[in-house]
């Protein structure tokens, strides 16, 4: 599974078909980490284990059997739907058009604008519907920081000013993702922005063992930041999440030079999360009675999310939150249960081929427009938030992931909208042709020379 689904990133990117650092691609990867490594951890590694009470389940060959069968139909459709479905490609085309150009002023518009709102996350957090609101925002609007604050550097490099800015943007704006959230996600996206940014507007049309090395290099970066958190992020649980607290424990990584301990003691569970043994585990509840299959849930959650959880009492809940508490006696947990596991408890393999399908038209959604305008800082932002949810989308909860990188998607466009209503818009008719060179602005964004010819 791990080669199969690599092949399908590695050989249209070496043919120069595709671009490397897609929705796509990160789907494909959430794959090979939450159903190919997760599976030789299932193997080796005993996932349950600091839950002592279910140190009885083994899983039985029938249960095996599921897991393998309902991960491989749910792969094959999405990949058949992705390269297939030539009506999504067309539909996703014709989205996210009208951008305006992004002016000095502008940024430093877009910057207020996203700091105003990561406060508004904090001085209303306790309140009704409000609270929630400005919170899930702040979730898109660090990332934006740190994309638009780049970009006024990665131009103007000589500018000391602007490095400054970006700096003092991107420490704060990683002191707040660790400060709010208690997981990697948010971190990673405000980390990505810049490498994003740097990998649309030039290295895409770098030599590929040029992109491959330069693109290699900002991985290990992002694992570096993402291994260290992981040091220290559980030590947080229980304690007042601060920014005094998280520079404390950084320091104490620091003095006591374990920079990889976390993941070096335990690195299949770093990569597959338990996904495997959880997902076989949701089965056996399912099997037994002790859980009562939703069909579609994850879908029910989406529909429904937008509504306050204080004022319905009975709104769907995310299903790693449902099985944690009313089945596995963890209570205060959340498990990321896999394909298999959601399928079990949402109806089956007709469940996955279903999400299959809309997985792979909401890839082509967010890909398609940043294929047809390279370099369009709003577009780059929205895959900066987005892509640490879609990776893990396979591990699940499918609905909150796809909830997460929905929000990015709306913030983008919100954020886009606003700018349109004070600056104005440049307006052009042309785009860059789908199979062809850029042929001019769109609206109001410079699309990128073509220097690579074949990704059109």
């Amino acid at each position: 599974m791990i080669l199969i689904v690599g092949l399908f990133v590695a050989v249209p990117f070496l043919r120069g078909k595709r671009d490397l650092l897609t929705a796509w691609n990160s789907l494909l990867l959430g794959i090979v980490l939450f159903a190919g490594v997760t599976s030789i951890e299932t193997k080796y590694v005993y996932a349950l284990a600091p839950w002592k009470h279910l140190g009885w389940f083994q899983p039985t060959a029938e249960e095996i059997s599921w897991y393998m069968t309902a991960t491989a139909c749910f792969i094959a459709v999405l990949i058949g739907a992705y390269y297939l479905n030539t009506l999504a490609n067309r539909f996703a085309q014709n989205r996210f058009r009208k951008w305006p150009e992004v002016t000095a002023s502008g940024t430093f518009f877009i910057l207020i604008c996203c700091g105003l709102v990561m406060l508004s996350s904090i001085a209303l957090s306790k309140i009704t519907f409000l609270g929630p609101l400005t919170f899930n925002l702040a979730l898109a609007a660090a990332p934006a920081a740190c994309v638009f604050s780049f970009r006024m550097w990665y131009h103007n490099r000589t500018n000391f000013g602007w490095l400054t800015l970006f700096v003092t943007i991107l420490i704060g704006a990683a002191l707040y993702a660790m400060v709010v959230s208690g997981g990697r996600r948010l971190l990673l996206s405000v980390i990505l922005g810049p490498v994003l940014y740097v990998y649309w507007s030039d290295a895409r049309y770098w030599k590929r063992s040029t992109t491959i090395f330069a693109v290699g290099l900002a991985v290990v970066f992002v694992f570096i930041v993402s291994a260290v958190y992981a040091n220290f992020r559980y030590n947080l649980q229980g304690k007042e999440r601060t920014a005094g607290n998280i520079v404390t424990q950084i320091q104490g990584v620091r003095e006591s030079g374990s920079w990889f301990k976390f993941f070096l003691s335990q690195p299949l569970q770093y990569f597959g999360q338990g996904t495997g043994q959880f997902a076989l585990l949701t089965q056996r509840f399912v099997s037994d009675g002790v859980l009562t299959p939703i069909p579609l849930n994850s879908l029910r959650f989406i529909f429904t999310y937008p509504i306050p959880r204080n004022v319905w009492k009975g709104k769907p809940e995310v299903l790693g939150v449902r099985v944690t508490r009313d089945a596995a006696g963890a209570p205060g947990t959340n498990w990321g249960l896999g394909v298999a596991g959601q399928g079990a408890f949402e109806g089956g393999i007709p469940a996955l081929i279903l999400y299959a399908v809309l997985l792979a038209f909401g890839a082509r959604i967010m890909d398609e427009p940043m294929r047809l305008q390279p370099g369009n800082p709003f577009l780059i932002y929205m895959h900066a938030a987005a892509l640490p949810h879609v990776v893990a989308i396979p591990r699940g909860d499918m609905g909150g992931m796809v909830i997460q990188a929905a929000q990015c998607v709306l913030f983008a466009y919100l954020l886009g909208f606003v700018y349109r209503q004070v600056f104005g818009i440049q307006r052009s008719a042309s785009v860059v042709a789908a199979n062809g060179p850029p042929s001019g602005d769109v609206a109001g964004f410079a699309s990128q020379p073509t220097r690579r010819s074949h990704y059109y």
